[in-house]
């Protein structure tokens, strides 16, 4: 970690604080004074995938830096993480009063709050919590410290404690699903956590829904689940779509199309051509319309290969359907609507 003239400062007066608070024991060590007026923040703009996870930048404020990395999303839109140590305009600032957490219980526990992040974006998405490491100024002695999400006008703790290695606190990825939209931002917090540990026994974390954003929606179902064709007898079948309480229309599009031994993509010359009974080489290719409300023809190639199809609805859930020809059976999986 870089230290500037201004963070040595910083780091005098936390050990000042700490030398302070020492002197006043209780219950067991005192949280580190992380530093609460001054509302430094920065930030670091990145692009989603909908097949990679991505890193962002290391950013940070009032001497915590923090790295981050953006789990595979539903679509590929701009999405802004910001750090600060003051909590956000408009969200209620954590306290331990405010901490909805299944692991607290009739304990003597003191929370205090050391960084805010704000996950913001430039159009709907869909992802789950972030994985992220934090570079402290000071770790507490025998300090537990934890992540809680923003949402409902409360804070709801996710993860932890996390793990502490010299002044590093770091936390894995998490499967509990969020959506981002550019009017209702993802809040997260650090906190540090002392005093006598709670004996009730944990119970799983509640799902986070941001308000006010819905939570779990419909998505599309294909059927079959997978296609397998036989590149010496390339053929045509059909997959049906269909979606709970949903009567719009479907889109198909391809992400990708690969044929075997080479490593260029080969697709059909047109998408929505129909293939002669000698088609041209390639893989595999979508030879009815891309818009359907009941379903799609896919047409086989003489190439062997993989491909890999988007269907997807008017609000973004999509599925992926793969495909194989003289390959081993791929499977489907579905993404939840942002």
């Amino acid at each position: 970690m870089r230290l500037s003239s201004s963070a040595l400062g910083r780091l005098s007066v936390l050990a000042l604080a700490a030398s302070i608070a020492a002197c006043t024991d209780r219950t067991g060590a005192q949280p580190a004074a992380y530093p609460t007026a001054n509302p430094l923040s920065a930030s670091a703009t990145v692009t989603s995938s909908t097949t990679s996870t991505v890193v962002i930048p290391e950013i940070g404020s009032g001497g915590v830096d923090v790295n981050a990395t953006l789990p595979i999303a539903t679509a590929a839109v701009a999405v802004t993480e910001t750090t600060s140590i003051a909590a956000p305009n408009g969200v209620t600032a954590f306290s331990s009063a405010r901490a909805v957490a299944a692991k607290r219980g009739a304990s003597a526990l003191t929370d205090t709050p050391v960084d805010y992040l704000e996950f913001s974006a430039t159009a709907n998405v869909a992802t789950t919590v972030p994985s992220f490491t934090f570079t402290l100024p000071s770790i507490t002695s025998g300090a537990a410290y934890y992540i809680a999400a923003y949402g409902d006008g409360g804070w709801t703790t996710l993860e932890g404690p996390g793990t502490v290695s010299g002044l590093t606190v770091s936390f894995p990825s998490d499967a509990v699903p969020i959506a981002i939209t550019p009017t209702a931002p993802i809040y997260f917090v650090l906190y540090a956590e002392t005093g006598t540990a709670p004996t009730s026994t944990p119970t799983a974390s509640p799902s986070l829904s941001p308000s006010p954003t819905p939570t779990a929606v419909p998505t599309p179902v294909v059927s079959p689940n997978s296609l397998v064709f036989d590149a010496a007898n390339p053929s045509a079948t059909t997959v049906a779509v269909s979606e709970a309480g949903y009567t719009g229309s479907f889109t198909a599009s391809a992400i990708s199309c690969t044929a075997s031994p080479t490593p260029e993509p080969s697709f059909s010359p047109d998408p929505n051509a129909t293939p002669s009974s000698n088609p041209d080489a390639f893989v595999a290719t979508i030879t009815s319309s891309s818009t359907s409300t009941t379903g799609f023809t896919v047409q086989g190639g003489d190439e062997i290969g993989t491909c890999t199809f988007t269907i997807t609805d008017s609000a973004n859930a999509s599925a992926l359907v793969s495909i194989a020809v003289d390959e081993s059976n791929i499977g489907i999986s579905a993404k939840h609507r942002k």
